[in-house]
Order: structure tokens, then C-alpha cells, then sequence
């Protein structure tokens, strides 16, 4: 998984199974590493070795006269550096430690925390910025710690008396942006994540390992292998889920560089049909002409649009009541407004139409529903009143749209 080399003849091997091996020569017992099987990162100085557990807490064993293989208390740490005998680590937040000898001032580390590799040589430091810059700092015997300008740097190596660098596209960001994920009502559809990472920032797919979390108790959330996101909710649920996703840079893999963005999961609620009514109520006069209908009065909690589909329309007469030439006494089914004839019998009690439909809403929420239109028989005074159309339901036995 990883090999280091010592500056005097010591070598050590990182194992797939985070354990570490280590021979050559062991006069200060250097290449002799700690017991156990969590290590994530290793590194060799003079006589001494560093290791990076997957706590993210640093040990050092080896030669220890100037303090180099003592590692600083904490678990925030991302990347280690030995070098002669002198000591660095980077911290989860960009920063910089140093330890260990320091006549040259290489373990006097630079403020900032926008640090994303280090490297220690013989009697100096190096670290590479998110920027793609390089400083250096400590001896600067035949310029050593004197790096090249520039900002499209991707790595850095110090050795006992030279330094190295890997050029490569210069890094606009440190971590991948990532524009606005949307928010989402039921039904949740799948999204693919990477269609939301910023390009500018040069991030291919492959280099940016996706994470969500804040996900409550029974919903679940899946990101695939090709980042397809899966949302699902369970049925009861009422309140919207806010999730988090966080893109995590794959280019520095202890940097903990990364970007989260929010997005909120509504349940969809259907709408209420239980303030519907018919505009206008009341036909009169009586003249056996169709009327347009409108079904007013249904409301979303959402605020969503709603659409009305009419599905039937009944009457307690039947439709020939004015003669063939009068019939049918309503249309409008599978539309959202209704036609009716302003008719009733003579010899009746007024006639009452029944208008059935459906309430959509832009979520697929729905709704059924139904009001009544009233054709009275007179103008009767207590039809005159205001809000009175006198019209008594004997049963709704006539399909209205047909002829009968």
C-alpha cells in the first residue's frame, strides 16, 4: 500500500491489512514499528519512523534526541513528513505542525490552513498550497527550499539536499464545488450528482467520493457507484427531510477537502376538495340554456397548482324533460368546467345537478369531490332572498350528459 525509505538505511512498508513492516538498519530501533492494524500512512526520518493511525493520531518510535519522534496529542491529523530530525504533520484544517529539531528553522511551520501536502528534508519544509503554490522554509543550502514559481503544482518531495516537484493543470479549487442540488416534492425522482459539481473547478467524477447524511428514521437514501441518488420515504411520513451531500476530494485523499450542499425532501400533500362549490349555485331563469359551470373553492396545503377534471354529472330529472330537442342537459365531462341547461319540470319540485370530479394536483396529489347546481321551480318570494334557490334532490337517477 506504501513504502518509505530512511535517510540512514531504514526502510518501512504500509500493508493492505494497515499493518507495518519494517527492516534495514534498526540501531535506534526505527525499523521496528508498533503492533496493530490501523494505520493509514507512514514515514521515515534519520534514525526515527512516523506512523498515521485511522484515528487520524500520530506515532512516532526510533531515535527521539530532539524530540522528532514525540508526535503532538490529537486526532486531527491528515498527512506526516519526517525529516533528518525534524518532524511535520497537516491537520484536517489546512494547517501546519512542526516538532523536533530546529536550528535552521524548518519546524517553525507558516501560519494559514490552506495547505494540502507537506514534505521534510535533511534541514527543511516544504508545503503545497491549495492554490497549486509551493513555499518552503528552513536551510536553504543551493536553494533547497527556494521552490519555482508558479501554481500548477500537484506534489512535492523533499529529500537530504534537493527538492522535487510534479507539475500538472493548475488547481483553480481546492475541494470540488458544487452547484445548488434541488429541492424536491413526492414523487422523489433519482439524480445523478455529478450533473451538480462545478466544472470550472476541473473535478472529474472519478475524483470525488460522494457522501449524504441527516438522513431521518425509515427514509432511506442510496448513492450508487455511478452516484445515482435514490430517495424514498415512508408513507406516514409528514415532515421534509433535509439531506446533506458532501463531495470529498479524491486528489489528496487525507486532505479532507470538501463541499456540502442541502437539499429538502417534501412529502407531497393532496389537495382539499372539502371547500368546493359550483359558481354560479342557482340557474334562473329557467330558459333551457346551457350555462358554464366553474368548481371554485378547492385549496392546496402545498400551494401547488391544481387541476379539476370533471368525471360525471347526474340530475334527479330526466334529460328529455324539454323535449329531444332540449336534451342533453349537461356537458363538460373530462374538462374542468361543466355546461348546464337551466331547465327543470313543470309539475316538479326543481330540478338538482350533481357535478362529480377529480382534483389534481402538480405532484400527483389528488382529491375527489362533488357540488350541487339547483334549478328552482318559481321566483317564489323565498327565492328572491338572497342565498335561497329552493330546489329539493329526489335522488340522482338521470345521467344528465345523456339522453334519457
Amino acid at each position: 500500500m506504501a513504502v518509505a525509505a530512511g535517510r540512514w538505511w531504514h526502510n518501512l512498508a504500509l500493508k493492505f491489512d494497515g499493518t507495518i513492516v519494517g527492516w534495514g538498519d534498526n540501531s535506534s530501533h526505527q525499523a521496528t514499528p508498533p503492533a496493530g492494524n490501523d494505520f493509514v500512512a507512514i514515514a521515515t526520518g534519520g534514525q526515527y519512523s512516523l506512523a498515521l493511525k485511522s484515528d487520524s493520531s500520530i506515532v512516532g518510535w526510533g531515535d527521539n534526541h530532539y524530540g522528532q519522534a514525540t508526535s503532538p496529542i490529537g486526532n486531527d491529523f491528515v498527512a506526516i513528513a519526517a525529516g533528518g530530525e525534524h518532524s511535520l504533520a497537516l491537520k484536517s484544517d489546512g494547517s501546519i505542525v512542526g516538532w523536533g529539531w530546529n536550528d535552521f528553522g524548518q519546524a517553525t511551520v507558516p501560519e494559514g490552513n490552506d495547505f494540502v501536502a507537506i514534505a521534510a528534508g535533511r534541514f527543511h519544509s516544504l508545503a503545497l498550497k491549495s492554490d497549486g503554490s509551493i513555499i518552503g522554509w528552513g536551510a536553504n543550502w543551493a536553494g533547497v527550499a527556494t521552490p519555482l514559481a508558479g501554481n500548477n503544482f500537484v506534489a512535492i518531495a523533499a529529500s537530504y539536499e534537493y527538492s522535487l516537484a510534479l507539475r500538472g493543470s493548475p488547481l483553480p479549487c481546492a475541494e470540488p464545488n458544487i452547484f445548488d442540488i434541488p429541492d424536491q416534492t413526492a414523487p422523489f425522482e433519482q439524480f445523478d450528482l455529478d450533473d451538480y459539481l462545478d466544472p470550472t473547478c476541473g473535478f472529474q467524477p472519478n475524483e470525488v467520493e460522494w457522501s449524504v447524511s441527516g438522513i431521518p428514521a425509515d427514509w432511506t437514501a442510496v448513492i450508487d457507484v455511478n452516484n445515482i441518488v435514490t430517495i424514498t420515504a415512508p408513507a406516514e411520513a409528514n415532515i421534509p427531510a433535509t439531506l446533506t451531500f458532501t463531495a470529498k476530494s479524491k486528489r489528496c485523499p487525507l486532505s479532507g477537502y470538501s463541499t456540502s450542499d442541502d437539499a429538502t425532501f417534501s412529502l407531497n400533500r393532496s389537495p382539499d376538495c372539502s371547500g368546493a362549490y359550483a359558481e354560479p349555485a342557482c340557474l334562473w331563469p329557467a330558459n333551457r340554456q346551457m350555462v358554464p359551470i366553474a368548481i371554485n373553492g378547492i385549496t392546496d396545503p402545498d400551494s401547488d397548482n391544481v387541476s379539476i377534471i370533471i368525471t360525471s354529472i347526474t340530475s334527479d330529472e330526466p334529460t328529455a324533460a324539454g323535449g329531444v330537442k332540449y336534451s342533453p342537459d349537461a356537458a363538460g365531462i373530462d374538462s374542468d368546467t361543466a355546461q348546464l341547461r337551466a331547465e327543470c319540470l313543470g309539475n316538479g319540485n326543481g330540478r338538482v345537478y350533481v357535478i362529480s370530479f377529480i382534483a389534481i394536483d402538480d405532484n400527483g396529489g389528488e382529491c375527489e369531490g362533488t357540488v350541487k347546481v339547483k334549478v328552482p321551480h318559481d321566483q317564489r318570494l323565498s327565492n328572491k332572498m338572497p342565498g335561497s334557490c329552493r330546489a329539493t334532490d329526489d335522488g340522482q337517477l338521470y345521467d344528465a350528459a345523456g339522453d334519457n
